[in-house]
């Protein structure tokens, strides 16, 4: 899966941009800490001591889900700090 797809997938699958939870450095890529923010601002506090970040996406968005958060995690910043300035240009137009 390439950057693009990446963030394609998880735009679709989470209903939210990918802005805030790419580094805008291009250094450090995905920031798995924001994006784990979001879900209990959006979710409520899932830690229950018993349910991982991935069993919460599993059971709340599917495989899909576990899938792109894992690539991105995986991905590399420069990669996808450039794939998502060619999102945020197409999105200005």
């Amino acid at each position: 899966m390439n950057p693009l797809q990446m963030i394609e997938i998880f735009e679709n699958t989470f209903r939210t941009q990918i802005d805030p939870f790419v580094d805008a450095t291009g250094i450090f890529g995905f920031d798995n800490v924001k994006f784990d923010d979001y879900l209990i601002e959006k979710h409520g506090d899932y830690m229950d001591g018993k349910t991982s970040m991935k069993s919460f996406i599993l059971r709340q968005y599917g495989d899909a889900g576990v899938v792109v958060i894992e690539a991105l995690i995986g991905a590399g910043g420069k990669e996808l700090f450039a794939a998502l300035q060619s999102v945020q240009f197409n999105r200005s137009k």
